[in-house]
């Protein structure tokens, strides 16, 4: 059997930066910790972003697309650099 230490006697101010203390802070059993608070407020932020942007997407591109379209490209030729693969890297970043 592994033992897992408890996290407190690493992280001491581990205990005062709680979202929620004590069982109130459960979802049909699930507890809802600091980490899955701050994923959904990501979520929620990338979701807004992606809306926004969405709507103004157009044939001949504005700045903001432009320098979209421009970072994703980039990191998709990255990707091809990086696996040596044209296929491999279309499937692992798209």
């Amino acid at each position: 059997m592994i033992h897992v230490p408890n996290m407190i006697h690493f992280f001491p101010w581990k205990e005062y930066t709680s979202f929620c203390s004590g069982d109130h802070c459960t979802f049909f059993g699930v507890p809802i910790t600091n980490s899955l608070v701050m994923t959904w407020v990501a979520m929620a932020l990338i979701f807004i972003f992606v809306f926004f942007v969405n709507r103004r997407i157009a044939l001949v591109p504005g700045k903001l697309q432009a320098s979209l379209e421009w970072a994703v490209e980039g990191g998709l030729s990255y990707m091809k650099e990086t696996l040596e693969n044209e296929k491999l890297a279309e499937r692992f970043f798209h």
